[in-house]
């Protein structure tokens, strides 16, 4: 199994998670764990920020030997998971590798979250001082622990896909599960030009909704009425970001209504 760290520039977020990472799973005597890092800015053979060397070092990461690298459609296909920092390297991975559907935010594997903490996105400390790399630090370790423990449950079988959950059905809905998702992909396939599987961005999108409780038929539904809004084959990817708003819709709606049966066509 690999596992790729995607930042910017490859010279402080990714290399300190792939240290961490590295040394998480020898501490837990993983074998056959690769690990690996890459920047969407293409910068090629830099050493890592001297900051991050210095911060790192001092909790026992050595980044000394680290040089950058740009991110490549063959190194994320060579990945079994990709961790991104941003939701912008998120794009970019799915625009090098659309077909790819083990691209996450870091961010989402975030455990022991405090109170009124919502992230996803790991900001970049560049250009702050030592205390904002080492927050930085902190809240890779807080990431890389909970990505360690999904892999070690991956490993273990202990892994759940998305589609067993209990909400991919529409409440109330006569029809087969199977049918249910043809006719949603069937919709999304066409106002996308003939692309009927889900993207890794359209996947996290549904992933995310559904582990905070969301149904997943209201997601997808939602996945399909945004895309809906331009014609026939012309949906940009910049419809994603209406697919949050059209979520967000929907549980209003679903919150001051009874369920609904989806339409049938």
């Amino acid at each position: 199994m690999k596992i790729l760290f995607v930042c910017s520039g490859n010279i402080c977020r990714s290399p300190m998670a792939e240290a961490i990472f590295r040394r998480r799973i020898k501490d837990a005597s993983f074998e056959g764990i690769e690990a690996a890092s890459a920047g969407t800015l293409q910068i090629e053979g830099e050493a890592a920020d001297p900051q991050a060397v210095s911060v790192a070092g001092a909790s026992g990461y050595d980044l000394t030997a680290h040089r950058s690298r740009g991110l490549t459609r063959s190194l994320l296909l060579e990945a079994d998971v990709v961790a991104v920092m941003e939701r912008g390297h998120l794009e970019e991975s799915a625009l090098l590798a659309p077909e790819h559907q083990g691209i996450h935010l870091l961010g989402d594997f975030l455990e022991g979250r405090e109170p009124g903490e919502d992230l996803e996105e790991i900001p970049d400390p560049m250009g702050g001082d030592d205390e904002e790399f080492r927050r930085c630090l902190s809240l890779l370790e807080r990431c890389v622990d909970g990505l360690t423990r999904a892999l070690a449950a991956r490993r273990a079988g202990g892994r759940s896909e998305i589609h067993e959950s209990a909400g991919a059905r529409a409440p109330g809905t006569e029809e087969g599960e199977d049918e249910y998702f043809r006719r949603i992909e069937e919709g999304l396939s066409k106002a996308r030009g003939g692309v009927s599987t889900l993207s890794s961005l359209e996947f996290h999108i549904a992933d995310r909704w559904w582990r905070s409780g969301v149904p997943l038929w209201m997601v997808i539904e939602s996945m399909e009425r945004a895309a809906a809004l331009w014609p026939e084959g012309e949906a940009p990817r910049s419809y994603l970001r209406h697919v949050e708003k059209e979520v967000a819709r929907s549980l209003d709606a679903d919150q001051a209504e009874p369920p609904r049966r989806p339409e049938r066509d």
